[in-house]
């Protein structure tokens, strides 16, 4: 090789050198920045309604002190961000173009910030592009352990653990082989903090605050009236299907006079009456089968019993033995009983529309007679109040203008 290309290559090499001891130098030198590795997160959906679960992607956020998990709270009630900064849906979602909020996330020394967050509604219509989409979505869910290296220390995602898992036991979660020294073979790795978090599993069937419920519902009530309501709980996590109850109605004791007489609220347990024809005097009582099932009506399930009493309205007139009385009374004799009135009454007995009051609607001129309830509350009682004299002329009480 000629000297002056000897030295030339010579030159490379200690140029190439040199700029990697610089490159080396400077990035041992760059600060690490907390914050979001993005000013705006955009995420997009291809389809109006969303359900509740849905992930929709992930929020990246560095905190230099390489936790490897954040918290985070979102400024939209429809949706949650997890201690990995995973974005999905807390509740069902219509979306029919762009919903905008904000994520906030903490630090290790409590300073907050900020990043925007777009969910968009792209409405494709290859369904081989949605599945696509789909299956994307769904990729952030795969428990994969991802280890990376921030300048100073390793960060370690949270690790997911079923619960109930069965043996053989002792279970291994990962496997994890890492070691640093430095040149000089002096550790200086700080502790490294690595997160176990158990998912719920839906190991808890539904329980009824009380068994039987107990009712009542006026006759004659109208339709949608809410009378009632029943009340399960649920163990598993709240907030997740695993705990989300919903109610059924089973079957209805007796059935007449129609075996819908009542319909139930799915969500909250309220019973109201579905159909006329409540009438005590003949179906005083219903008893009721509820179901309450979990995932959404769908998971495990149990049941109990709603025990419905009838309360008695006034929907029954007083009835008259008899249309026409004869009565006869001795003159002179004042608070002698003309006449009884016992009367009927479809109510329930001893109920304030079952018991009868009384009063003389006809002619009373001079006010000679007074009527009353007697003491078994279904009977009137006509009395003399005045002296009554027999007038023979004209065969009536009290002659003259006075006479009835």
């Amino acid at each position: 090789i000629p000297p002056a290309a000897k030295k030339i290559k010579w030159c490379f090499f200690f140029s190439l050198f040199l700029l990697q001891v610089l490159s080396s130098s400077f990035a041992e030198q760059t600060p690490c920045l907390n914050g979001f590795d993005s000013e705006v997160f955009t995420f997009k959906v291809d389809r109006p309604y969303l359900h509740r679960g849905r992930k929709l992607g992930r929020v990246l956020f560095n905190d230099c002190a390489g936790r490897g998990y954040n918290i985070y709270s979102s400024t939209d009630q429809h949706f949650q961000v997890d201690i990995d900064g995973t974005v999905e849906l807390k509740t069902q979602l219509t979306l029919h173009k762009v919903q905008e909020f904000s994520v906030h996330a903490w630090d290790s020394e409590g300073m907050r910030y900020t990043a925007s967050v777009r969910v968009e509604n792209v409405d494709k219509t290859n369904h081989h592009y949605a599945q696509l989409e789909e299956t994307k979505n769904r990729s952030i869910n795969v428990p994969l352990l991802k280890l990376s290296r921030t300048k100073r220390s390793w960060v370690i995602p949270p690790l997911n653990v079923p619960e109930n898992q069965r043996g053989p036991f002792p279970k291994e979660i990962a496997v994890l082989m890492a070691h640093a020294v430095a040149a000089d073979g002096e550790v200086t790795e700080k502790p490294m903090e690595i997160i176990i978090t158990v998912i719920d599993a839906n190991d808890n069937k539904p329980v009824f605050t009380q068994n039987p419920f107990l009712g009542s519902v006026p006759e004659a009530s109208p339709q949608e009236f809410e009378f009632m309501i029943v009340n399960a709980t649920d163990a598993d996590e709240p907030e997740t299907d695993n705990a989300d109850v919903r109610y059924t109605i089973i079957s209805q004791d007796p059935p007449q006079p129609n075996p819908n007489m009542f319909i139930i609220n799915s969500i909250t347990g309220g019973i109201r009456v579905n159909s006329d024809g409540l009438d005590r005097e003949n179906y005083p009582e219903y008893t009721l089968l509820i179901q309450a099932a979990d995932m959404m009506g769908n998971g495990l399930v149990t049941t109990g019993t709603a025990v419905i009493t009838v309360t008695d309205s006034n929907d029954h007139a007083p009835q008259f033995e008899k249309t026409t009385y004869t009565a006869s009374v001795p003159e002179n004799k004042v608070g002698a009983v003309v006449v009884k009135l016992p009367v009927t009454d479809g109510d329930e007995p001893q109920s304030p529309a079952w018991m009868a009051k009384f009063k003389i609607s006809g002619v009373n001129n001079g006010g000679f007679f007074s009527i009353s309830t007697g003491p078994n509350k279904q009977e009137g009682i006509i009395t003399a109040v005045k002296v009554l004299q027999y007038c023979i002329t004209t065969g009536k009480i009290q002659c003259g203008s006075e006479g009835v």
